[in-house]
């Protein structure tokens, strides 16, 4: 995982959010992700990133999760 906030990227959020559906109920997952849009829409407005990572990504409980492992390792160096 990158080091510092503006590294974060799109991927890595799809990533968060396709494993908070793993132990917890959609309804939790949405509203964790909700939170982590306003965190993100701060570090904006912080100037910490010119762009959310979040920017027109809508929450979807279901649909196909990413293999986290082979993405991470893919991603190491970063």
């Amino acid at each position: 995982m990158p080091g510092k906030v503006a590294h974060i990227s799109r991927e890595h959020v799809e990533i968060f959010v396709a494993d908070l559906l793993q132990p917890f109920k959609p309804a939790t997952a949405n509203n964790r992700y909700r939170g982590f849009q306003r965190f993100f829409k701060l570090l904006v407005d912080e100037g910490e990133m010119q762009q959310s990572s979040m920017a027109r990504m809508p929450f979807q409980a279901r649909g196909t999760a990413m293999d986290t492992r082979a993405f991470l390792l893919t991603t190491r160096s970063v």
